[in-house]
């Protein structure tokens, strides 16, 4: 249950900040950033928070976060016939990362998501 919340509060903080960038900002469709809220929140959760934050930390984890986020962003406004999505799918990216900096850490201290990084 625990993964559900985490989850739902990542998908809502996704969704927040792509409907304001995207529809409200920068005018893109609603659709659109329903969708890339939703594949970046769902890729950043399996990849970034459950594979590279328990195995190599917090700010590998961010990073990979930010670099994921943008290239969803970026992609899917280019394959809709979008022109000039550089900016704002970066905008997006480091919206997400800044969030995700946080999010990390209150995955791994509450135990969501445990610390399997080699002690030195």
């Amino acid at each position: 249950m625990r993964h559900v919340k985490a989850f739902g509060i990542k998908l809502a903080i996704h969704l927040l900040w792509a409907w304001v960038l995207f529809d409200l900002v920068y005018s893109f469709t609603l659709s659109a950033a329903i969708i890339i809220a939703a594949i970046s929140a769902i890729l950043l959760y399996l990849l970034g928070d459950w594979f590279i934050l328990r195995k190599l930390g917090n700010l590998p984890a961010t990073l990979m976060d930010i670099l994921s986020a943008l290239s969803v962003a970026w992609v899917f406004l280019n394959m809709n016939g979008n022109t000039e999505t550089f900016f704002p799918s970066l905008y997006f990216a480091l919206g997400i990362g800044f969030y995700e900096l946080i999010f990390n850490e209150y995955l791994t201290k509450s135990g969501i998501v445990p610390d399997e990084r080699p002690s030195p």
